[in-house]
C-alpha cells in the first residue's frame, strides 16, 4: 500500500484523555464537513509509541525524532 499525504494534522495533549480527543477530532470534522476519506495525521496513531521499553523491536523516541515527522507533515504541500 502507498502511503498517504495528509490533508489534516491533529496533535493532542499526552494529558488529554484519547477517548475525549477522538470525539473533539469528529466533532470538528463533522463541523468543518470533512470527507470520510479525508487523510489525517494524528500523531498519537502516526508515532510509535511504546519505543525504549526493555525487548522492544520498535523504534526508539530518539530514532523517531532524528526522522522529524512533525516536521515532514507540517511541512506537506496538501495540509
Amino acid at each position: 500500500a502507498k502511503p498517504l499525504q495528509a490533508q489534516l494534522m491533529v496533535s493532542h495533549a499526552w494529558g488529554e484523555d484519547l477517548i475525549e480527543a477522538m470525539v473533539a477530532l469528529l466533532g470538528k470534522a463533522f463541523a468543518m464537513d470533512l470527507p470520510l476519506n479525508t487523510s489525517i495525521w494524528f500523531c498519537a496513531f502516526a508515532q510509535y509509541q511504546p519505543g525504549d521499553e526493555p525487548g522492544d523491536c520498535g523504534p526508539g523516541i530518539a530514532e523517531q525524532l532524528k526522522m522529524e515527522p512533525f516536521k515532514g507533515v507540517i511541512g506537506s504541500p496538501h495540509l
